[in-house]
């Protein structure tokens, strides 16, 4: 039987639990969903969302640990409220598809991290 995640320690987040094939094919699949939408979404998101990729690929190739959890609740908060407000500071409009897109992109590139 295997422990849940969120019993696992910060030391047994060594490496990806997804590694191989199976990290390779996700990032492959959220890369195809987002790729109709990078020319709308703020740079940033997309940036964010290729390094996250760049990162979970090669952490078990390099030997790199996952970052702790706390670090990725922190990231993510910050994110998806900068997703949010991105389009009222540069429309005016408090609520807008381009923002939920964007929180959406931001979620799809940080998943993989979990």
């Amino acid at each position: 039987m295997t422990a849940h995640p969120s019993q696992l320690s910060q030391s047994s987040r060594s490496a990806s639990p997804l590694a191989g094939p199976r990290i390779e094919a996700l990032v492959a699949f959220l890369a195809l969903a987002l790729a109709p939408h990078v020319t709308r979404l703020p740079l940033w998101v997309t940036g964010l969302a290729l390094l996250s990729w760049t990162y979970v690929l090669l952490a078990p190739r390099l030997r790199w640990r996952l970052p702790p959890r706390r670090l990725l609740q922190g990231i993510t908060l910050l994110a998806v409220a900068a997703a949010m407000a991105a389009p009222a500071v540069t429309t005016g409009q408090s609520r807008s598809l381009a923002g939920g897109v964007a929180v959406l992109a931001v979620v799809m590139g940080l998943k993989p991290l979990e």
